[in-house]
C-alpha cells in the first residue's frame, strides 16, 4: 500500500491555530451563551467559490423554501455570503471574523480541500457546525472533530468506485496521470491500489504541475503503449489543457476523471475533446423520485435553468442543517453536533446522509456521467456492482457461517431465468430486512400459489432459515365483499405472527383496497416487501426489488457505451447491466420500525418510495380495516415474545 502525503496536512493544520488574535475558546463560549438566549435570526455563513458555481443558488433556494414554511423554530434564517478563495492564507482574516461572530451557527462552503482542512480547525475550536460541500481528502475527518461533517464520500470511496466502473467497462490496462497537489496525488494513489485489486494492469503513471501549459512531453512517454483508458486526477482548468493535448496527439481512449471535472466550467471549455470523459457525481438530475422532481421544479421556476451538482449540494446542505435544528429544537452547538452525529439517515436530493463518529458520510455514493457532444449523459447502473460488493463485504464480516453469504455481485451478473432471479432478489430482501417470519396470503391452488410466489418463497426460506406464515383465501368464484372480509381476517391473524409481509398481486383483489390494507401494517410496525412488481409501488411498501431495465437499443445510449467499452461488446454489456437489481426503499417506514439497517447504507439505493400518507379508514363505515384495539394486546405480547 502506497503511503499517502499527510505531512502537508499537518502543516496546514497548525496554520489555523498559530499567529492569530482570536481566542477560539472564548469565541466558543460566547456562541454557546448566545445560542441559549437568542430567539432572533439563525445565522449561516456561506461561501461563494472562486468559479462562481451554482452552489449559492441552491443555498438561497433552500432558505427561501424554509422561510415560506415558517422558518426554523419559528425564526428566520439569515445568510452571511462571503467570497471564497483557493488558499488558507488569503482567507485567514475572513475565517477568523466568522469564528469571532457568536451569531453564526454553521458554515457552508470552502470548495477546496486545501482550504477546508485548515479552516476546519478554526471552526472546530469555535464550535461552529462546518459542512464543506466538496472536500474529499482524508485529512478533513482524520482528527475526530465534533463539528466537521463531510458532505461527499471521501477519496477512498471515490477511488474504489472509479476502479469498479473501470473494471465493469472492460478496462484491463490503464495509465494514471495526476497533478502534484495533495488532493490529486492522494486520489491517484488510492485509485491505483483499488485498480490493482480489480485486476487492472497499470502500464504507466506520471505526475505534472497543474500550472504547466505544455503536457506533450508527459503524454509522449506513454502514447505508444497499449492501454484501454486513462485515469486523470487534476483540477478542471489544467485537465482541459491535458485532454485537448491528448486528443491532439491521437490518444482517443476513454478518460476517467476526478470529481473536480464534474463542472460546467470543464464541460464548456474542453468542448468536443472531452468526449469519452467519465466523471463521478453525487447528483442525478434525471432521478424520478418526488423530492428531486420538486427541487428541479422550484429551481427552474426561480433561475430558469436546470440545477447541477453544485446547486444540489448547496440545497441539501441547508436542508440537512434545518433538519438538524428541528430535531435538536435548538441552535446550541453541542446539541447540533450530537444530533447530526446520531440522527437517523436523512435523504436529500443527492442521496442518503448518515454520519459516523468522525463526521464521515455514509449512505451517499457516486454516480457516473460521461461527456458526449459537449453534454453530460448519466451512465445507468455501472455504479451498482460496487455497491453489491460493498454489501457482501459487510455481510461476510458479520456472518457466523461465511458459507451462507450470497455472492450477490456474481449472482446478478449471470443470465438467470426469471424465477431464479426472483429467488436472488428475495435472498437480498432477507439480508436487508432480517425477517424470521415472512407472512404471505395466497389461494390454495396451483395457480394461486404460483401467483403468490409461494414455491419460490419456500425454496428461499429453506436456504435462509426463516419461517413462512401463510393465510389462505378463496379468490375465485367468490364475491368481492367476501374476498375483502377474508383478506381483513388474514391481515389480522398474520400481524400477530410475522415480522415482514410479502405483497403479491392478483386480479381478483381490488388494488385500492389492498393499498389500504397494507397501510394498516404501519400500526404493527411490519415492513411490507414486493419483488418484481414494477417500480411504481404502494407507498406503504418498505422495500421493493426489481430487475433493472436498460435499453441499449436506443441509438444515442448505444453509441455512448460503444465509445466507452473496451474488451466487451455492447450486447454483452447490455446483458450484464440487465441482470442488476433496482432497489427501492421507504426510509421513513424503516426508521419508524427500527429497521434502517447497515445494509441499506451499503447499498445506497437510487430509488426512494414516497412516504406520503393515505387514508387508512374504510370510506364506507369510517372505521379501521383491522381492529387495532382488539389486536393491540396481542401485538404487544407478540413483540415482547419476538
Amino acid at each position: 500500500m502506497r503511503k499517502l502525503p499527510f505531512c502537508g496536512w499537518l502543516i496546514l493544520f497548525s496554520l489555523g491555530l498559530t499567529g492569530c488574535s482570536v481566542d477560539y475558546e472564548s469565541a466558543a463560549e460566547h456562541r454557546l451563551e448566545y445560542a441559549k438566549k437568542n430567539k432572533g435570526d439563525i445565522v449561516i455563513a456561506v461561501f461563494q467559490d472562486v468559479d462562481k458555481s451554482n452552489y449559492i443558488k441552491g443555498v438561497v433556494l433552500a432558505v427561501e423554501q424554509i422561510q415560506q414554511q415558517g422558518g426554523l423554530l419559528g425564526r428566520n434564517i439569515k445568510l452571511l455570503i462571503e467570497q471564497d478563495d483557493l488558499d488558507f492564507d488569503s482567507m485567514k482574516s475572513t475565517i477568523r471574523r466568522i469564528a469571532a461572530n457568536p451569531k453564526v451557527s454553521a458554515v457552508l462552503g470552502h470548495r477546496s480541500s486545501a482550504l477546508a482542512i485548515p479552516a476546519s480547525v478554526v471552526y472546530e475550536k469555535s464550535k461552529i457546525l462546518f459542512l464543506p460541500p466538496f472536500a474529499t481528502v482524508k485529512g478533513l475527518t482524520a482528527h475526530n472533530f465534533n463539528y466537521v461533517f463531510r458532505m461527499l464520500p471521501a477519496n477512498q470511496v471515490m477511488a474504489r468506485q472509479m476502479a469498479s466502473i473501470a473494471a465493469t467497462l472492460g478496462y484491463e490496462k490503464m495509465v494514471t496521470l495526476y497533478a502534484r497537489d495533495d488532493y490529486s496525488r492522494e486520489l491517484a494513489f488510492l485509485f491505483e491500489d483499488a485498480a490493482i485489486k480489480q485486476g487492472i494492469e497499470l502500464v504507466h503513471h506520471a505526475s505534472f504541475f497543474d500550472k504547466d501549459r505544455n503536457f506533450r512531453p508527459v503524454i509522449s512517454q506513454f502514447n505508444a503503449l497499449e492501454f484501454d483508458a486513462i485515469f486523470l486526477s487534476s483540477k478542471a482548468k489544467p485537465a482541459v489543457r491535458i485532454v485537448e493535448q491528448l486528443r491532439e496527439m491521437a490518444v482517443d481512449t476513454p478518460i476517467i476523471g476526478s470529481d473536480t471535472l464534474s463542472s460546467n466550467d470543464f464541460k464548456e471549455h474542453v468542448g468536443l475533446a472531452g468526449n469519452k470523459t467519465i466523471v463521478p457525481t453525487v447528483y442525478n438530475a434525471t432521478a424520478e423520485n418526488i423530492p428531486n422532481q420538486q427541487f428541479i421544479a422550484s429551481y427552474q421556476n426561480k433561475y430558469r435553468e436546470l440545477p447541477d451538482v453544485s446547486a444540489a449540494q448547496g440545497y441539501d446542505s441547508v436542508m440537512l442543517f434545518a433538519e438538524t435544528v428541528e430535531r435538536a429544537q435548538s441552535t446550541i452547538p453541542p446539541l447540533l453536533s450530537s444530533k447530526l452525529h446520531f440522527m437517523p439517515a436523512w435523504v436529500g436530493v443527492t442521496g442518503i446522509h448518515h454520519f459516523d463518529n468522525a463526521g464521515d458520510i455514509r449512505g451517499k455514493k457516486y454516480l457516473f456521467h460521461a461527456l458526449n457532444d459537449s453534454e453530460w449523459h448519466m451512465l445507468p447502473a455501472i455504479h451498482i456492482p460496487f455497491l453489491l460488493g460493498r454489501l457482501e463485504k459487510g455481510l461476510y464480516k458479520k456472518a457466523a457461517n461465511k458459507g451462507q453469504v450470497t455472492a450477490f455481485s456474481q449472482a446478478f451478473s449471470k443470465k438467470l431465468h426469471n424465477d431464479d432471479y426472483k429467488e436472488v432478489l428475495l435472498d437480498l430482501a432477507h439480508e436487508i430486512l432480517k425477517f424470521k417470519r415472512l407472512g404471505i396470503i395466497y389461494e390454495d391452488s396451483e395457480a394461486g400459489r404460483q401467483a403468490a410466489d409461494y414455491d419460490l418463497i419456500t425454496r428461499v426460506a429453506q436456504k435462509k432459515l426463516f419461517e413462512i406464515k401463510g393465510c389462505q383465501v378463496k379468490l375465485k368464484g367468490v364475491d368481492t365483499s367476501r374476498i375483502e372480509k377474508d383478506l381483513i381476517a388474514c391481515y389480522g391473524r398474520l400481524s400477530q405472527a410475522m415480522d415482514a409481509f410479502y405483497i403479491t398481486s392478483d386480479e381478483n383483489i381490488n388494488k385500492d383496497f389492498s393499498r389500504r390494507l397494507n397501510a394498516e401494517l404501519a400500526f404493527f410496525k411490519i415492513p411490507a416487501l414486493t419483488i418484481g412488481r414494477g417500480t411504481r409501488v404502494d407507498p406503504s411498501v418498505s422495500l421493493a426489488l426489481n430487475r433493472l431495465q436498460v435499453d441499449l437499443q436506443d441509438l444515442d445510449t448505444a453509441n455512448l457505451f460503444k465509445q466507452l467499452l473496451s474488451n466487451i461488446k455492447v450486447h454483452e454489456f447490455e446483458s450484464r447491466l440487465g441482470g442488476l437489481p433496482v432497489i427501492s426503499v421507504n426510509i421513513k417506514n424503516l426508521q419508524e420500525y427500527n429497521m434502517a439497517t447497515e445494509e441499506i447504507l451499503d447499498l445506497s439505493p437510487d430509488s426512494y418510495i414516497s412516504p406520503q400518507e393515505f387514508n387508512r379508514k374504510d370510506q364506507n363505515n369510517n372505521k379501521p380495516l383491522i381492529s387495532h384495539e382488539s389486536a393491540k394486546n396481542v401485538y404487544i405480547a407478540t413483540k415482547v415474545h419476538h
